[in-house]
């Protein structure tokens, strides 16, 4: 298998816009503005409504009638195409979430998100946790606390952040009642993570709980003759109870914005071995450039809290100040094979870090403090192990030398060039961005 990034496909998703009086209204293919109820000033370009499904939409679906460049003589309206999405801007709530960021409004302890469709939807937090951490029996032997050695020089929110990476480990030596006497506990080894290293350099088929973090994104599959509702695009990585990290380019495809997450499953049709998710918030990092491909990452945050166990856990964040010891990584995906296809299993294969003059030279925008360049063994017949189309989004690993059974996500399968040819692929450094994702999903640190 090859794993590597397909390239972000900029998509335009249509706002409306106002009318404007015969002697100031916008030609067509002319860049348009408007300013909405927050004194917003959205900028696009005037396209007919029917090169607009979201001002189809809101006339067919919500009823509203969409802001117009103006009307043609056959009476065919042309509207206002946004150069970036914000559909917070559209739909029949458009008023109330006109002031919302990132398409989300908190109220005390409700959540409502919107996607610009019919409906929001409003998520009430409850005053203790779903899932709390310690539901463990009395009864059960405590996993030993985290030496206090290895949070060392960090901030506190760092090591808070640190703890709850160790705290997973109740998931890894899971406690479980004795056969004989169901009233005594004891703990089970249940990590999945194989130890032999036969998967050295070719890439294999992942097996169960060894990489629990893993996500699978998809959107609504846009061929109704398809036999599923979802098309799986990309990947991503579980990092807490609510949030998934990814890539920027994975948010938004030519299909639309991803909608779906899948956990906990090796085959990304099989539905039923793994638990669905909604998405209902995409943050993508401000600072992304569709350029260079420079800060290619973002956060999604799922429609409920996701219950860890041995088979769906986060992966821990590169909170440690330490220097990179091993130049050997691990990606994961479902991403496209050396038969041209992608995979329906997750397949994982190791690759290596590649020097920094190495990698500009291959790369124009190349730059170390937030990338890392990695590439597979070359195999004997000048293919390599590599990242690929639909692993987007996916983690680059390292195994954790501290905490029992876990990865740590070192980097994002961002881009790259042909796959599998040996010049190997960018990858967003996690590291750089750990201040801007722990402010976002523990905002209470």
């Amino acid at each position: 298998m090859f794993l590597r990034t397909a390239l972000t496909v900029s998509v335009i998703v249509c706002l409306s816009c106002r009318c404007h009086s015969l002697s100031d209204y916008y030609k067509l293919g002319q860049t348009c503005t408007d300013t909405i109820s927050d004194n917003t000033t959205v900028v696009g370009t005037c396209k007919r409504i029917a090169q607009c499904p979201l001002a189809v939409k809101l006339v067919q679906v919500n009823e509203i009638n969409p802001y117009m460049c103006y009307m043609m003589k056959k009476r065919e309206r042309v509207v206002c195409c946004p150069s970036e999405p914000n559909l917070s801007k559209a739909g029949e709530m458009r008023d109330f979430f006109s002031r919302a960021k990132d398409n989300f409004i908190e109220f005390q302890n409700i959540k409502c998100f919107y996607s610009g469709g019919e409906a929001t939807t409003c998520c009430v937090r409850p005053k203790k946790p779903l899932f709390p951490e310690d539901r463990e029996p009395d009864g059960c032997k405590k996993i030993t606390p985290m030496s206090p050695s290895l949070a060392e020089g960090l901030s506190d929110q760092r090591k808070e952040v640190l703890r709850k990476c160790w705290q997973y480990q109740i998931y890894v030596n899971k406690c479980v009642s004795l056969k004989n006497d169901p009233d005594k506990y004891t703990r089970e080894d249940t990590c999945g993570i194989p130890t032999s290293d036969y998967r050295i350099t070719s890439a294999k088929q992942a097996v169960i709980k060894e990489f629990p973090h893993m996500a699978v994104l998809g959107v609504a599959n846009p061929n109704p003759q398809a036999q599923g509702d979802i098309m799986w695009i990309g990947g991503g990585s579980l990092i807490s109870d609510e949030f998934i990290l990814t890539a920027v380019h994975v948010l938004h495809s030519e299909y639309g914005p991803i909608l779906y997450a899948l956990l906990g499953s090796l085959e990304k049709t099989d539905i039923r071995s793994g638990i669905l998710y909604n998405i209902v918030r995409w943050i993508p990092h401000n600072l992304y450039s569709t350029k260079t491909q420079r800060h290619d990452i973002g956060l999604v945050q799922l429609d409920r809290k996701v219950q860890f166990s041995e088979f769906i856990r986060p992966i821990c964040l590169p909170v440690q100040k330490k220097p990179e010891k091993s130049s050997v990584y691990i990606v994961a995906g479902w991403g496209k094979t050396e038969k041209g296809s992608t995979s329906n299993t997750l397949l994982r294969a190791n690759v290596n870090r590649l020097g920094i003059n190495n990698c500009k030279s291959r790369y124009e925008y190349y730059d170390n403090k937030f990338m890392i360049c990695a590439a597979g063994t070359t195999f004997t017949n000048g293919t390599a192990a590599d990242s690929c189309q639909g692993d987007s989004g996916g983690p680059l690993m390292s195994s954790s030398s501290d905490v029992y059974c876990s990865y740590i996500i070192e980097g994002i399968v961002s881009h790259g060039s042909t796959c599998g040819s040996g010049e190997g692929a960018v990858y967003t450094r996690v590291s750089y961005y750990l201040d801007w994702i722990i402010k976002t999903v523990w905002p209470e640190l």
